[in-house]
């Protein structure tokens, strides 16, 4: 809940800075609400979003992290394993 105050808060400057959707879309599946997260991934989906999600592409340097995302970006896109 306290990154979702984070988000909000973010969101009060810049709407939609990507970033912050990003941001939304892994707090809203962490915290089981897949509704809100597939609303928020819609507003970062993209043909270029989506390879990456396929070829495993992420910034996150640690292993789990990186696994951890890639999940939960795939998961509100309903997008396979």
């Amino acid at each position: 809940d306290e990154g979702l105050k984070w988000v909000a808060e973010s969101r009060r400057v810049r709407p939609d800075f990507p970033p912050t959707i990003q941001a939304a879309v892994k707090l809203y599946v962490g915290l089981g609400q897949l509704d809100r997260a597939r609303a928020e991934a819609e507003r970062i989906r993209s043909p270029q979003f989506e390879e990456r999600l396929r070829k495993g592409l992420s910034t996150r340097r640690h292993p789990e992290h990186r696994e951890r995302e890639l999940r939960f970006y795939r998961i509100a896109l309903g997008l396979p394993e």
